[in-house]
């Protein structure tokens, strides 16, 4: 009978933990997106942007890491969204190189 009994306290506190470190990840979770939309307000753009996806897609896996398997770490996934910035920019400016010279030309 106390064996039963403690087996189930023991599963009652082992559910009880669970619930807790499920509700810590959520709380943990939210900050890093908190903290990522406060550096990126185009987060959510972004975040729902084919391109973006494409784009993950080329990079090497600890870049889809960044992006894809990274809840909690909003420095890395800022990285992530600073790259993709930057490479959009660079396109964008060689088109632009790019639209000139045709013009020029013609």
């Amino acid at each position: 009978m106390l064996i039963c009994n403690l087996k189930t306290k023991a599963k009652v506190l082992e559910e009880r933990l669970s619930k807790l470190q499920e509700r810590e990840n959520q709380l943990i979770r939210q900050d890093a997106e908190k903290r990522l939309l406060e550096r990126h307000p185009d987060f959510e753009d972004i975040r729902n942007s084919d391109d973006f996806h494409g784009w993950a897609k080329e990079q090497p896996k600890s870049i889809q890491d960044w992006v894809y398997y990274n809840a909690d770490d909003a420095d890395l996934a800022s990285r992530a969204l600073d790259l993709f910035k930057k490479i959009l920019v660079l396109n964008l400016l060689r088109l632009s190189h790019l639209l000139n010279r045709l013009e020029i030309c013609c």
